[in-house]
């Protein structure tokens, strides 16, 4: 107003007050860059008055300046593609750019993750959800302890794995049915511990898994003699089969071993309704290599019938309070096994 006061009336036609304060919070956000101080009519913190003829030719000359923020490229992207400016940020002095290492690079690190982990990794970026595909990473699936229920085992069967282990899961038999029909090379099953499983027969009589070769029930009490008749099927590659925990009985070992000619691991772990009379047939399994019976009813006469098995190089019997260590050792001297314990191995 001071300054109005000594102008003469008039002098200027359309007067404008500008006030240039440093200390301005606005102001210091204005001047942060040096081209806007170089463009000013007047140097800061000057107050003076200013026609609104030098207010346009300010303006006028701003948008040399360039914007504020570049201009962003919204055209779609090529599958797998970065945007330019995350390339730039994401690119290091040390070597490429992370996206840009090879498949098989990728294929190695994905393969360390876990199942939830490495879904976790395929919602990131197209690229990243491209090599979690791969087939390599899916050969084995291990889902113990599972919370999502059926449909995140669908979801996870899609990618047709060889090896699935889905321990101590609720999952019913029509739905776990359901999942295994899904399946085209599945090789490997592992069920242990899942006692929600009320008709394994059911499950088990899967076209889709005919070539099964590992099969572990440990703790399904509801898998029967019924159930291991049915697992028979697989006979012609049937190698490992573990039915510990479970409520087969004498008369359905004795029935199922002389079918199994392919069987290298037997483990009837705490059985309690096998006994001697179900492991006679053990002889009809001249592949047989491994033997674990621990916490079961056997006697020393199952050492006898043994005997005859020239394959077998390891058999358990710790916990086996029907058999002395004494028997073991005798046993044990006479066909040649190098350590005499309750657990033998030759």
């Amino acid at each position: 107003q001071q300054q109005q006061q000594q102008q003469p009336t008039g002098a200027l036609a359309n007067p404008l007050l500008c006030v240039v304060d440093p200390s301005h919070p606005a102001w210091t956000a204005l001047a942060a860059s040096a081209k806007i101080l170089a463009r000013l009519p007047f140097p800061p913190g000057e107050i003076r008055s200013a026609t609104v003829d030098d207010v346009r030719t300010f303006l006028r000359d701003m948008p040399s300046l360039g914007p504020a923020h570049p201009r962003v490229d919204r055209r779609p992207l090529a599958d797998g593609a970065l945007p330019a400016e995350k390339r730039q940020r994401l690119q290091s002095e040390a070597g490429p750019c992370w996206p840009d290492l090879s498949r098989e690079l990728w294929v190695k690190i994905l393969g360390f993750l876990g199942v939830v982990d490495r879904a976790a990794v395929a919602q990131t970026c197209r690229k990243l959800h491209q090599h979690t595909l791969d087939v390599r990473l899916w050969v084995s699936v291990n889902i113990d302890n599972l919370e999502g229920g059926p449909d995140a085992l669908r979801a996870l069967v899609q990618h047709d794995p060889q090896r699935l282990s889905i321990r101590w899961s609720l999952l019913r038999s029509e739905e776990l049915a359901v999942v295994l029909s899904e399946t085209t090379r599945l090789t490997s099953l592992d069920l242990t511990g899942c006692q929600m499983l009320a008709n394994p027969a059911f499950v088990l009589q899967r076209p889709t898994i005919a070539r099964l070769s590992a099969l572990r029930v440990n703790f399904v009490p509801a898998f029967d003699d019924a159930a291991l008749l049915a697992v028979t099927q697989y006979s012609d590659c049937l190698t490992e089969l573990c039915i510990g925990g479970t409520s087969v009985s004498d008369t359905g070992l004795s029935t199922a071993l002389p079918l199994l000619r392919r069987l290298e691991i037997l483990d009837i772990y705490q059985s309690g309704w096998i006994t001697d009379t179900g492991l006679a047939a053990v002889p009809c399994c001249s592949r047989l290599r491994a033997l674990d019976a621990r916490m079961t009813n056997v006697t020393p006469a199952l050492l006898a019938i043994l005997a005859s098995s020239r394959r077998l190089q390891t058999i358990d019997l710790r916990d086996c309070y029907g058999i002395e260590l004494e028997t073991c050792e005798t046993f044990g001297a006479a066909h040649g096994y190098r350590h005499v314990q309750r657990l033998l191995t030759r």
